[in-house]
């Protein structure tokens, strides 16, 4: 992972500097178009309320077998971004077991910092976003998601989101500590 430089932060938040043009991936034209395909498989929560721990529904999860044989119809793999509450509903780990036996299909990290441990920040708008939090906090939630989907599905996940477009500072560099080869978390622009 290289180096990122970081811009100042102003009114659109932390965001890391452009590669230089030098530095892109290079495709050959016989590559052709290509594409990957991330599920945000989250809690369910109310976006019009405020964020609350408590907020950990995962009946939806009874859905994405449906999606997931879609997706599996058109050859295209899926990788399922999960977060805390998704990780420690067993029926949730159950679904998502049996659609990883396509043997295309992955399991990535998702970051809530409201609901993923430790718990050592007050839940508020600006909490929300994992850059926001100091960095050992930042390195602790990280650890705790990775480290639970590596024992409950047998494999560290190497692609993250951390919710809510939450890069900070800190980020990337903890994320790559952590074994992180793919951030899907920034958002162009």
């Amino acid at each position: 992972m290289t180096a990122l430089i970081p811009r100042k932060p102003g009114p659109a938040g932390y965001r890391p500097i452009a590669p230089s043009p030098d530095a892109l991936v290079q495709w050959p034209d016989a590559f052709g178009t290509r594409f990957a395909v991330f599920v945000d498989t989250e809690e369910e929560f109310d976006w019009s309320q405020p964020l609350a721990r408590e907020n950990r529904g995962t009946q939806a999860m009874d859905a994405l077998p449906a999606i997931h044989a879609l997706f599996a119809d058109h050859g295209v793999p899926a990788t399922y971004m999960i977060d805390d509450p998704i990780l420690r509903c067993g029926r949730s780990v159950d679904v998502l077991s049996r659609l990883m036996e396509d043997g295309g299909s992955a399991i990535g990290s998702q970051l809530h910092p409201w609901v993923n441990p430790p718990h050592d920040e007050v839940v508020s708008p600006r909490n929300s976003f994992l850059g926001n939090l100091p960095r050992e906090l930042q390195a602790a939630k990280i650890a705790a998601l990775t480290d639970g989907i590596a024992e409950a599905f047998g494999l560290r996940p190497v692609m993250m989101r951390t919710g809510r477009y939450g890069l900070g500072p800190d980020t990337l560099g903890l994320l790559a500590a952590a074994g992180y080869r793919v951030d899907t978390s920034m958002r162009s622009g």
